[in-house]
């Protein structure tokens, strides 16, 4: 079968149907009725001709096929969620540097407090800084 005829919306679908391995389950997750899911995986083994989920005295049981289709989900149901959302920046395990350019009066206003701010969201960030010059920067004004 090819991409341009599969829907995609069904893998979402599908990697909660591998999860739970429940109708019931699968369906409440994904907010549908238990007969829409059922409608649902008759597409997916349809799609994938494959029997995906095959009742067992214990259950439902995963065929070979669908291990490997859930294997492949993992990995690739991710990186479609970051393709979609965009990256999302998680300061407790960024690994990103911080780069300040300022002048070393903003550095003695702000300087202690916004570093304590970052490295105390972001632990594992690193930082750099770099003084620059300014002729906005305050002169403390001579008493006569």
């Amino acid at each position: 079968m090819q991409l341009e005829n599969v829907d995609l919306n069904l893998l979402k679908a599908l990697e909660i149907l591998l999860d739970e391995r429940h109708l019931g389950r699968a369906a409440a997750r994904s907010h549908l009725s238990q007969s829409a899911m059922s409608a649902t995986l008759t597409r997916l083994r349809a799609t994938f001709d494959d029997e995906l989920l095959v009742r067992t005295a214990h259950g439902y049981e995963l065929t070979l096929r669908a291990r490997t289709v859930r294997h492949e989900l993992a990995l690739l149901m991710p990186r479609l969620r970051t393709l979609v959302r965009g990256d999302e920046f998680v300061p407790e395990s960024s690994t990103d540097v911080v780069r300040i350019h300022c002048t070393d009066y903003m550095t003695r206003v702000l300087g202690a407090v916004l570093l304590g701010h970052v490295f105390g969201q972001a632990p594992a960030v690193s930082g750099s800084g770099r003084r620059t010059r300014s002729s906005r920067t305050p002169r403390r004004s001579r008493s006569p």
